[in-house]
């Protein structure tokens, strides 16, 4: 587990809490994890707030679509925050050992392209070709210096299962990953004859 996402405190409290400091009429308020907005609808003025809670960055293109609505208020509120985890420290000794061989590092979010630079060699040659999942991934790797060396032709973990180019008898992969990713990246590089260091 290289980081984990933090839910801040109770969703629903900190949005009606939240509502409570900016002075709007607390006639109702509903909150959900799964969509990440929350919504508080005045009966006096007829308008609805939106409260946008995923983390700082990632709820842009959701602000622009509910603003096009005639009625809707849309406030960004983030209620998730990114930590560190316990693996960080082994993500950083493998990067800057001499004797690890990796044929790829597979990055799958900006999150983990933000860990992966907090813990790059770039004193040291490069350990190896990166793989990004996603554009918003490749561009917070290469806002970080680190070349991406390639990208799926569509941004979800089976495509790069099926498209990552390989060595005849496969390769060493180093996959740093949110706490909450699911198996399928690994799962699947393994099925393909790859050796994955998931952190």
């Amino acid at each position: 587990m290289m980081f984990r996402a933090v839910a801040l405190v109770w969703l629903q409290s900190l949005c009606v809490a939240a509502f409570t400091a900016l002075r709007l009429p607390a006639t109702a308020a509903h909150s959900s994890m799964h969509n990440k907005w929350a919504v508080h609808c005045s009966s006096e003025t007829k308008t609805i707030h939106v409260a946008l809670t995923r983390e700082d960055g990632k709820n842009d293109k959701l602000r622009k679509a509910l603003r096009e609505r005639a009625g809707l208020v849309v406030h960004e509120l983030p209620c998730i925050a990114h930590a560190d985890g316990p693996d960080f420290g082994t993500l950083r000794d493998l990067l800057h050992a001499d004797d690890e061989e990796w044929e790829y590092i597979v990055v799958t979010s900006p999150e983990a392209a933000r860990v992966l630079a907090a813990a790059w060699p770039y004193e040291h040659e490069t350990p190896a070709k990166v793989a990004a999942v996603g554009k918003a991934t490749e561009l917070a790797l290469r806002a970080a210096d680190i070349d991406v060396s390639f990208c799926p032709s569509k941004a979800t973990a089976k495509v790069l299962v099926e498209e990552l180019p390989s060595s005849s008898s496969g390769g060493n992969v180093l996959y740093p990953a949110s706490s909450q990713a699911k198996q399928t990246l690994e799962e699947g590089l393994e099925a393909r004859g790859f050796s994955v260091t998931r952190l």
